[in-house]
């Protein structure tokens, strides 16, 4: 409501000026032990990106090798820009609006190509304005078609390891809402092994030892936070049955 909160009047009628606290990282552990949901983060905690730069390994059509490719992720990208902040959800619709634009934008230069019947004088003016246009719209494709992939390799490692889940529950944590039902039974199936269920890979144990710090954390450890106590100690028992080093839970 206030254009200068930190420079206006003290004296201003009704005006109490903010205060600004800055603090160590280690004042808050559970941010760093939380699973992201933004674009950024989930580039650097699922593509391991470094130096601005992820590389994935894109599948082959028909089932050929995959190739690795690598994208740099910088200030002159204007999709990676506007949407580093952006939650997943909003960077997987975003990517496939501006792909169905050029899509309709090549179909109409396409067109305005096979109009014979215009004189040759407005042929030239169409031509060389299609012509301008084009190293553009190149560019954009390539942009395009650059996060498009990478949307699509984040999507694959939300799914195998259900991160979609683990940020819903840890965002609850978090903001000390009670869990929904979908979340504590989400949650109960985290904390338990599953009778004749796959070999938890190393990322999903990390994921479980991430969750059980953000639950001690946030002290939700009991009733009143919404997780039970027995469904930690499962989860504790889980971690060490799998050789997990628990020494930061120590």
């Amino acid at each position: 409501a206030h254009s200068g909160l930190f420079s206006e009047a003290q004296g201003a009628a009704g005006f109490q000026r903010p205060l600004l606290v800055l603090m160590e990282r280690s004042a808050d552990l559970g941010v760093m032990m939380q699973h992201a949901w933004s674009y950024s983060a989930l580039c650097h905690d699922l593509l391991g990106m470094k130096l601005n730069r992820v590389t994935i390994d894109e599948r082959g059509e028909g089932g050929g090798k995959p190739q690795q490719a690598t994208y740099d992720l910088h200030q002159g990208d204007p999709f990676w820009v506007g949407h580093i902040g952006a939650a997943f959800q909003t960077v997987a619709a975003d990517v496939d609006r501006d792909l169905n634009e050029y899509r309709e934008k090549m179909e109409a230069i396409n067109q305005q190509g096979a109009q014979v019947s215009e004189s040759a004088e407005q042929l030239t003016s169409s031509l060389a304005s299609t012509i301008n246009e084009l190293p553009e719209l190149q560019e954009k494709k390539r942009l395009i078609d650059a996060h498009m992939n990478i949307a699509t390799e984040l999507l694959r490692h939300i799914k195998a390891r259900g991160l979609d889940s683990l940020y819903s529950i840890e965002e609850s944590l978090i903001e000390g809402r009670s869990l929904g039902k979908e979340d504590k039974a989400t949650l109960a199936a985290l904390c338990s092994a599953q009778p004749g269920a796959a070999a938890l890979t190393p990322d999903e144990l990390q994921d479980r030892l991430r969750l059980l710090l953000l639950l001690h954390l946030h002290k939700a450890a009991d009733k009143a936070g919404g997780v039970e106590r027995h469904l930690l100690e499962q989860l504790e028992a889980l971690l060490r049955d799998h050789k997990v080093d628990l020494r930061a839970f120590g």
